[in-house]
């Protein structure tokens, strides 16, 4: 038999990243001592990113941030611990909060999926004059496969996410894209290669999401800004057009 290859028509393969669900607290609530307050969502379909076609295969990362204020005159440590289903997950952690400072408890859960209930508990070591302010929840896609054939004169368009609510503000944070290159701050990164493959030797296929798959899955940090709470965002592969390489026999 002979091997004969065919190139398909050009494929778009879009990105639309996930709404933003941000609850800002009516009134702010006062921070507790000890593990007992959770904050964050069950997720529903409505809150994954979509696709322009079904890609072969796609994980999520879920993102429950807490934010606050410490108003009490002096440092105070904030601690989170990261709830999935009712079960703790990942390591508990904390960090010094100063006086007049805004804390943000970012915390990414790894291979997410509806109906997951995904929490964030945080406390304080005083509670006075400590807040809960509001909490914001995200769903990223990572490890995004369109096909597994071959590909030629591929195009990888990655940008910023762009939170749709307004506060907290977004902080931009570094992304591992395409074949292992950095993005930085709000740069729009096109990669390009004449042959290829989306399936890479680690298992990342197009890229890996900087929060959540990037060294620090089911992980989070504790943040301090001395204006309003930023939310870090990441970049995601927003346009991909490339054309297959179809194998077939004679």
């Amino acid at each position: 038999m002979l091997k004969t290859k065919g190139i398909s028509t050009k494929k778009t393969f879009t990105t639309t990243s996930g709404p933003y669900t941000n609850v800002t607290l009516e009134t702010p609530a006062t921070i507790p001592l000890s593990d007992t307050t959770k904050y964050g969502k069950t997720l529903v379909a409505g809150d994954f990113p979509t696709f322009s076609f079904t890609p072969e295969s796609v994980k999520y990362v879920g993102r429950v941030c807490v934010s606050g204020l410490n108003s009490s005159g002096g440092n105070v440590t904030i601690n989170y611990q990261m709830y999935k289903n009712d079960a703790a997950v990942g390591v508990p952690g904390n960090a010094s909060v100063a006086t007049a400072r805004y804390y943000h408890a970012d915390c990414s859960f790894y291979d997410v999926s509806v109906g997951d209930k995904l929490e964030v508990s945080v406390w304080g070591s005083s509670d006075t004059n400590v807040t809960v302010t509001n909490h914001m929840t995200h769903v990223a896609p990572t490890r995004i496969l369109p096909t597994s054939k071959n590909v030629i004169d591929v195009t990888e368009t990655y940008t910023m996410e762009t939170p749709s609510v307004g506060t907290p503000l977004k902080y931009n944070s570094r992304g591992y894209i395409g074949l292992g290159e950095y993005a930085l701050a709000t740069d729009t990164v096109n990669v390009t290669s004449p042959v290829r493959s989306f399936l890479t030797q680690s298992g990342y296929n197009i890229f890996r999401y900087a929060k959540g798959d990037y060294g620090n899955s089911d992980l989070g940090v504790v943040n301090n800004y001395a204006s309003t709470p930023y939310f870090m965002v990441g970049h995601i592969p927003s346009t991909i057009t490339y054309r297959e390489i179809n194998e077939g026999t004679l």
